[in-house]
């Protein structure tokens, strides 16, 4: 049995798990923001706390317990994602490609280039850590990693 969003949200059981994981958050975190959403895979109610920190995997110590008891035992089908803000994610974004670029490691994009042949190849954005590569193929522009 499928239950909507909707009723989700308004369940109060919900609305006392996110606030509580919320607060959980706010104590260690308190200029944490959060965003509620749908979440159509796995279903449920998905929570991302935007969190002005290096390193996000850090913030979920501080609700992990807690919101495995919420699924498990409460049996509540909320996600939770830790996000850096905007500036952080850009900073470490940027820290990555400079230290490729001190390594030596002049991202895999250049070699895949030169190996296919193409003169029509630029790099694309920096993702997680790795430059995608977009290659011109007629009047489109394909992705590709670049592996």
């Amino acid at each position: 049995m499928t239950v909507s969003y909707d009723a989700l949200v308004a369940n109060p059981r919900m609305q006392a798990g996110i606030v509580e994981i919320q607060r959980l958050i706010r104590a260690k975190y308190p200029g944490a923001t959060f965003e509620i959403q749908e979440s159509p895979e796995p279903e449920g109610v998905y929570m991302r706390a935007i969190v002005d920190v290096d390193e996000p995997f850090l913030v979920m110590d501080s609700f992990i317990d807690r919101l495995a008891e919420i699924q498990a035992d409460d049996e509540l089908p909320l996600s939770v994602v830790v996000m850096r803000t905007p500036e952080r994610m850009k900073a470490a974004f940027q820290r990555i490609a400079a230290e490729q670029r001190d390594a030596g490691q002049q991202s895999r994009h250049a070699d895949w280039c030169s190996y296919s042949g193409s003169r029509r190849c630029a790099p694309g954005p920096l993702v997680n850590g790795v430059v995608g590569v977009a290659v011109a193929s007629g009047s489109r522009w394909n992705s590709t990693k670049g592996e």
